[in-house]
Parts: structure tokens; C-alpha cells; sequence
């Protein structure tokens, strides 16, 4: 099986940890998390899960949360911040938090420092 670098990011203010994933394709990702991660969340391939360069996905699974980021070797910049869109939306919005006017400031400072680590550890700026 391909290498896969494993990074545990959480989100603030929410202190909620997103597992980021980076491997050859999806579903070397996929496999990796199957064995090596939550092996009882069993994740199901999907569709063209080669030509992907990314997703996000969470489960909860007796009574815990998981978050998850599969990124490809080669995903560019925008599929990454794409991806980490949809973390910090969903999790927000799952724990009351909904995008309006008066919090656009909050969104951009959880969104700007997610992503930012996220970008940092892909791109092996840090550890």
C-alpha cells in the first residue's frame, strides 16, 4: 500500500479534531482509514474516487463524532480549501452556528486558521 501522512487538525472555537488524510488516491485513503484508523466505521468506495482530489466526510459512530479530510498527493490549493469549506460549515452549523451578516467574522476566523493548518501540513511547512 502507497504511503499516507495522517494529521489530526482541530477546529476552533470548537475544539473539534478533523482527521486529514493525504495518500495517492481516495480510496488509498479510504482503505488506510478502514485499517488503520476506525476500523468500524468501514467507509464504502464511491464513485470515480480516483479522479477525486478531495472530500469530506463525517460519521458518528456510538456516540462519538468523526471528521474526516481525504486529499489526493496532487490536489491543488482550491480543492483543499474546498474541502475545508465544507468542515467548517458543517460543524458550525451542526453545534448552532449559521453563516449571517453579524457572523461573517467568525466563519473567516475559523475558516482562515483551518485552513491555513491545513495548507501548512500538506505542503510539509508543519509537523
Amino acid at each position: 500500500m502507497s504511503k499516507v501522512k495522517y494529521y489530526k487538525v482541530e477546529i476552533q472555537p470548537f475544539h473539534t479534531p478533523v482527521d486529514i488524510i493525504i495518500a495517492k488516491d481516495i480510496s488509498i485513503g479510504m482503505k488506510w482509514v478502514n485499517k488503520n484508523l476506525l476500523p468500524k466505521l468501514k467507509f464504502k468506495n464511491i464513485e470515480n474516487e480516483k479522479d477525486t482530489l478531495g472530500l469530506y466526510a463525517w460519521r458518528y459512530k456510538e456516540n462519538k463524532e468523526y471528521n474526516l479530510i481525504f486529499l489526493r498527493e496532487d490536489s491543488s490549493d482550491s480543492t483543499i480549501i474546498h474541502e475545508c469549506f465544507h468542515a467548517i460549515m458543517r460543524i458550525s452549523y451542526d453545534r448552532g452556528a449559521e453563516y449571517s451578516k453579524e457572523s461573517d467574522e467568525f466563519f473567516a476566523y475559523s475558516f482562515g486558521n483551518f485552513t491555513g493548518e491545513v495548507l501548512d501540513l500538506f505542503y510539509g511547512r508543519k509537523k
